[in-house]
């Protein structure tokens, strides 16, 4: 096993006044379906992205713990388009 190691540069904690996010960023294979929208978006020049909360984290757990019970991911490494399609 390979020891990985991140960080929290991108993190931002989700409040009252900041209950959800448009961006597109992180590890694909983590990337809830609501932020691989963003990607789309972005492609077509939209100026109005998906927005996304706390469920967004919550997929990204599912994948991790799905990682963790499996030993393997729930989608193809090093395939990222068709990851996408698939999320």
């Amino acid at each position: 096993m390979n020891l990985k190691i991140g960080d929290f540069g991108l993190a931002i904690k989700l409040t009252q006044e900041v209950p959800t996010r448009h961006s597109f960023c992180g590890t694909p294979n983590y990337m809830a379906p609501e932020v691989v929208a963003n990607k789309e978006l972005i492609a077509k020049n939209c100026l109005r992205f998906s927005e996304y909360g706390f469920a967004a984290d919550v997929w990204a757990v599912g994948v991790f713990a799905f990682n963790f019970l499996c030993g393997k991911s729930p989608f193809p490494l090093g395939n990222t388009p068709q990851n996408y399609a698939k999320i």
